[in-house]
């Protein structure tokens, strides 16, 4: 019954979320974002060239981010229309309710007079405008001396209906996504069997990561000190944890660039140069920041080429004070949203040239 009680408080809540934002395609920002131009869907008819794009720009049509299905965003200015260009087989309104994630309707339906959201800005929004939109509709920067964005364009706010209601239409924001509560966990598996990279050491590839940096982030503080690591290959830039969470750190470490010393425990490229870095877990470890700024910033200037990442979120039953309770996760199973650092994480590999590599899931 509470679990029913919950599902019909969040479609009432979708709806009072929306209530009054008009869909009307043609409907003016007035001074919210009028500037930008009216953002909007762009499906081609095929992949578009840079020179498309350049062309599309000229005409008034600004494509600013790839999406699924081959889609663009773009940017229109008024008054422009495409329905002669032989390129493009759809221009459709970026509406309201395509920019408000289900999530937060999830953090609605707990009833509090102020929710946290991660908003998403347009890529052509600078931090000023940012911040602009923010107050203006009378929501609070979580950190009020911020003076930048998160990676991926990203503010967290705290709003009320009203804020939600003014931000879902504000033409500076691309979309609004709940913040989930789900703790971070270590993820592995047997990797070097099933692998087959044995090969890889010997003639004629020789591969051994000589000259190669890496890094990984992890829950714990790693084993800088272990015998597989000699010559300082493992720098540790994390504190504290569980002793599982260390020992997975390790092994992970290991199985990435152990030198060998045990034959047995030979990691993928036994002299590469790891740099390890933590994720802050409450009451787990100290680690401190934002682990998507850290590697937004601190990557690119000790020359990582690749970074691992062998954990995921808890999601479904977790304890709280001796009790099982469910989250009400089930918007997230599967998920490749904000909230996870999906979209982010391609943003920073595009931007600053480092391949990411996060673990699927065990589940």
């Amino acid at each position: 019954m509470r679990r029913l009680t919950a599902v019909l408080l969040s479609l009432l809540l979708a709806d009072v979320a929306l209530a009054g934002v008009k869909e009307d395609p043609d409907r003016e920002a007035k001074g919210r974002g009028d500037r930008f131009g009216r953002a909007m869907i762009l499906q081609p008819k095929q992949v578009l060239t840079e020179a498309d794009i350049a062309d599309l720009a000229s005409r008034g049509i600004k494509v600013t981010r790839a999406i699924t299905e081959g889609r663009y965003i773009a940017r229109v200015q008024d008054g422009v229309t495409a329905t002669d260009d032989a390129r493009i087989a759809s221009l459709e309104p970026m509406t309201s309710r395509m920019k408000l994630h289900r999530s937060v309707v999830s953090e609605a339906s707990l009833a509090k007079p102020h929710n946290r959201v991660n908003v998403i800005f347009h890529r052509d929004v600078d931090f000023e405008a940012a911040r602009d939109a923010i107050l203006a509709s009378g929501g609070e920067l979580e950190d009020v001396l911020q003076v930048k964005y998160s990676p991926g364009q990203r503010l967290t706010v705290n709003v009320s209906a009203a804020t939600l209601q003014a931000l879902v239409a504000d033409e500076r924001v691309m979309t609004i996504v709940g913040i989930s509560r789900r703790q971070p966990r270590t993820e592995n598996a047997v990797t070097a069997a099933v692998h087959n990279v044995t090969p890889l050491y010997s003639a004629p590839y020789g591969l051994s990561g000589e000259g190669v940096n890496v890094s990984l982030f992890e829950l714990a503080e790693a084993q800088g000190s272990h015998v597989e690591f000699a010559g300082g290959r493992l720098t540790v830039n994390a504190l504290g944890g569980t002793a599982d969470n260390k020992g997975h750190a390790t092994h992970v470490a290991g199985i990435i660039g152990a030198a060998g010393v045990n034959a047995a425990a030979k990691g993928m490229a036994p002299q590469t140069r790891i740099y390890q870095y933590c994720l802050p877990v409450s009451g787990q470890n100290q680690c401190e920041g934002d682990w998507l700024e850290l590697k937004d910033e601190a990557l690119t200037p000790l020359g990582i080429i690749a970074d691992n990442n062998s954990w995921g979120f808890t999601l479904g039953w977790f304890t709280e004070g001796g009790f099982p309770v469910w989250d009400g996760s089930e918007i997230w199973f599967g998920s490749y949203i904000p909230d996870f650092g999906g979209p982010f994480v391609d943003d920073i590999s595009i931007q600053r040239k480092v391949l990411f590599v996060h673990s699927a899931g065990n589940d």
